[in-house]
């Protein structure tokens, strides 16, 4: 198998962002957070990749007809020769919602039914039912990721927006929220020959392996950021009252204040 690739092996290394206007202090944070997430995000798409490898061979050996057999191995075939390009391609689109943070120029991988990245609007799902389909796998993974890690993307959109000056972020902007990661990774999967059933087969093993068991990716960014001194002792606590909505709460942001290191 192919290794994760290294921070510096990245093809959009922060040190290189020299025409940014963001302060080196900055600069540094954003870069202690992605090299702190990206570790756990690329093991994740390595043994989401493996396991539906696994899978493939599997069901290749049991295949009803040859057929079947063929398009498992077709698909297994395709995830090897290409596992590498599709882990970077993952990382650039990652690592790109990270530096739209301080440069909004800089196109984001966004889920929608086109063939493309970010900024490009196609016809919408009638056209190409099956990319929809896809999308919507996605978008449910996401969703399922919101719900799971609230307040610890409540916590990390306070910080991020510390951090750059502005309004915390909705969901769908948040860098390395779960609906950025899930659109890199569906603009890095059409690097992949694949079949639908196999496609949305490896998003939900690595949604398995990324989201689904524990929220250990947002605590490793938000204790970066905190043991940096962005809102080291932010505390979000529920809001009370008839307006709380029990199935996603709204946190208020509680903060102590006179410790936070300045950002510039």
């Amino acid at each position: 198998m192919n290794a994760v690739p290294r921070p510096d092996q990245e093809s959009l290394p922060f040190a290189r962002l020299g025409h940014s206007t963001a302060s080196p202090r900055v600069l540094e944070l954003l870069d202690g957070m992605w090299r702190a997430a990206w570790p756990v995000i690329g093991a994740a798409l390595q043994r989401g990749l493996e396991e539906l490898q696994t899978d493939l061979f599997g069901h290749a050996e049991r295949a009803p007809n040859v057929n079947e057999q063929n398009y498992s191995f077709d698909a297994l075939r395709e995830l090897r020769q290409k596992q590498a390009d599709f882990i970077q391609r993952s990382c650039d689109g990652m690592q790109r919602s990270v530096l739209h943070l301080i440069d909004d120029s800089i196109a984001l991988d966004q889920l929608n039914p086109g063939e493309g990245s970010a900024g490009r609007r196609s016809e919408l799902s009638l056209v190409d039912p099956v990319r929809f389909e896809e999308i919507l796998v996605l978008t449910q993974i996401g969703t399922r990721a919101e719900m799971r890690a609230a307040e610890e993307l409540h916590a990390l959109a306070y910080r991020q927006a510390a951090l750059v000056g502005a309004a915390p972020a909705e969901s769908e902007a948040l860098a390395l929220g779960p609906q950025a990661l899930c659109g890199a990774l569906h603009a890095a999967s059409l690097c992949f020959d694949l079949r639908p059933a196999h496609r949305s087969a490896l998003y939900r093993r690595i949604d398995k392996h990324l989201f689904a068991q524990g929220n250990g990716l947002y605590e490793t960014a938000n204790r970066q950021l905190a043991e940096a001194g962005v809102l080291p002792h932010l505390r979000l606590v529920p809001r009370r009252g008839p307006a709380r909505r029990a199935s996603a709460p709204a946190p208020t942001p509680v903060a102590e204040p006179a410790t936070e290191a300045p950002l510039s």
